[in-house]
């Protein structure tokens, strides 16, 4: 099983221009809880992976590997 890789949502967000809480906005999350992924302290449910690539525009498969 592929392990979800934090770092290449903030990377995505940057290179987006956007920011946690426009991120959060957009994925229905708390700015607390895309901090907290985003710096690995928190393992996002199958449901928050799908709502973060909705809002990036990005297949789920990016956050993997």
């Amino acid at each position: 099983m592929k392990k979800f890789r934090p770092r290449r949502l903030a990377k995505k967000r940057k290179e987006l221009g956007m920011t946690q809480r426009k991120l959060a906005t957009g994925a229905q999350l708390s700015t607390a809880s895309v901090s907290l992924i985003e710096n690995g302290r928190k393992d996002p449910r199958v449901g928050t992976v799908t709502r973060l690539a909705e809002a990036l525009g990005c297949n789920v498969d990016y956050f993997f590997g």
